[in-house]
């Protein structure tokens, strides 16, 4: 298996766990195979005194897909040796 491992950032004014939450819900919703999320960052922005918002930076990782590549009799996996482009 082949994973990769993006950074993201997310900021909630509720709570860090939101914070979490949002960054990792959006990502789920464009990536398949999510596997885990490191927070490798917390940042509290600073309003007039308070804090207004947490900020997190995350490295999220996925595993890589196989590509799809489109043959003459239809659709099939990159890395397929048959030359009709379907798996034996």
């Amino acid at each position: 298996m082949v994973e990769k491992t993006i950074t993201l950032t997310g900021t909630s004014t509720n709570s860090i766990e939101d914070a979490v939450g949002l960054a990792v819900n959006r990502a789920a919703s464009t990536i398949d195979g999510l596997r885990q999320a490191e927070i490798a960052g917390v940042t509290a922005l600073i309003e007039d005194g308070a804090v207004s918002a947490w900020r997190v930076r995350l490295r999220v990782t996925f595993a890589v897909q196989e590509r799809l590549a489109r043959s003459s009799t239809g659709w099939c996996r990159s890395t397929c040796p048959s030359p009709c482009g379907r798996r034996s």
